[in-house]
């Protein structure tokens, strides 16, 4: 998620990202959909693991 967030966040940089800012990544719409989508199956690949152990 904090990786996500930090694509978002303005920076000067050589060139503006896919929005039309400049942001840490010139990639930001896509590479903050990509870390998003991490975090979530991350998190749903643990609570499936902690699901498993109590049982």
């Amino acid at each position: 998620m904090v990786l996500g967030v930090w694509t978002l966040i303005p920076a000067k940089t050589s060139k503006p990202c896919l929005i039309g800012y400049y942001a840490h990544c010139s990639f930001t719409p896509i590479s903050t959909i990509m870390c998003f989508a991490l975090a979530v199956i991350f998190y749903w690949l643990g609570r499936r693991k902690a699901k498993a152990i109590q049982k």
